[in-house]
Parts: C-alpha cells; sequence; structure tokens
C-alpha cells in the first residue's frame, strides 16, 4: 500500500488473488495444510483489506474499490475431483463470505467490494496436467484465459454501482453442461 502511494500519490483499487491449487482427498489433508489454506486465502485476504480500508479512510473518504478473486467451485463442486477441504469451502468460500459481508460494511464509506469467480483458466497453476481436457466442464467448450479475467476485475473495479456481486467468469461452468 504504501510503494502504491508513494509512487501515485493515492489508492483506489485493491485486488486481491492469493490461492493455492493442491487437490487432495479430504481424509488426507494435514493440519498444515488446512492452515495454509486458511492463512493464505482468507486471513491474508483479511489483513490486506484492512490495510487498503485503513489507507483509504486516511485519503479522505472519498470511496474505492475492492474486487476479490473467489472461484466458481464454491458453488458448483465437482465429484471426482478433490477439491472440498483444502482449497474451496475453507479458504474460497470464507472469500465469498467476506465480500458480501465487507460490501454492507463499506458501503457507507463509498467503497465496493466485488468478486469474481473464475472457472479453470490457464496459469501457472495448472502448468503441470493438461488444463485444456477441463474445457469440457464449461458450456464454451474451452478453458479461459488470464485477460478474461482482469477484463472482469477491471469492469468491477469501475462499477461503482454494483456492490456485493459474484461475477462467474467461467464459460458457463456452473451454469451447465454440454452433451
Amino acid at each position: 500500500m504504501r510503494t502504491a502511494v508513494e509512487c501515485f500519490g493515492r489508492i483506489d483499487v485493491l485486488v486481491t488473488n492469493a490461492g493455492t491449487f493442491a487437490p487432495k482427498h479430504f481424509t488426507e489433508v494435514t493440519e498444515d495444510e488446512l492452515d495454509g489454506c486458511l492463512t493464505g486465502n482468507l486471513k491474508g485476504t483479511c489483513l490486506t483489506t484492512q490495510a487498503f480500508v485503513r489507507v483509504l479512510c486516511a485519503q479522505g473518504g472519498e470511496g474505492g474499490s475492492i474486487v476479490d478473486i473467489g472461484t466458481v467451485l464454491v458453488d458448483h463442486a465437482l465429484a471426482g475431483f478433490p477439491t472440498t477441504a483444502p482449497v474451496v469451502v475453507v479458504g474460497k468460500a470464507g472469500v465469498h463470505a467476506l465480500t458480501t459481508g465487507l460490501a454492507a460494511e463499506l458501503a457507507v464509506d463509498g467503497i465496493s467490494v466485488n468478486l469474481v469467480a473464475p472457472g479453470v483458466i490457464r496459469t501457472p497453476l495448472h502448468e503441470a496436467s493438461d488444463v485444456d481436457s477441463y474445457g469440457s466442464l464449461a458450456l464454451q467448450g474451452r478453458v479461459g484465459e488470464v485477460a478474461e479475467i482482469s477484463d472482469a476485475v477491471f469492469c468491477l473495479a469501475n462499477a461503482g454501482f454494483v456492490t456485493g456481486h459474484a461475477l462467474r467468469v467461467d464459460g458457463g461452468h456452473v451454469t451447465g453442461r454440454r452433451i
């Protein structure tokens, strides 16, 4: 935050984009892995957001925008793909709930809080797998690209009359299936 203010004179937008992806069966998740997920996904988002809101308020209360990154797997889990414990339900579901709660709490300060919920996106998180094989999970029949997530983040960061919204960017993954 300090560096951004020093370079640009102020700060107006925060994007929280923490995450890990280490699927394993629920019964195999260790306490350390669970702690790491909570620390990285949820606690890190909370503390970073606190610092950002403090800076915004110190700037004179002109408002701002927070865009959290969640996942569509919070709303639409996959049988046979173990993401429930370490990644989705524990960490990212907390981020989804935090987004909703902060949208209500911070609206009075002119701060909008929204969330982008990506589907499968071609990122280094998937470099060890054939990411394109997951394309069939979405109605559009492909995986997403990073630029499609950044476009959604930019849109929400600039949408002053939108708050508390979770925007799925998933090619139709949650909406339906191709047959």
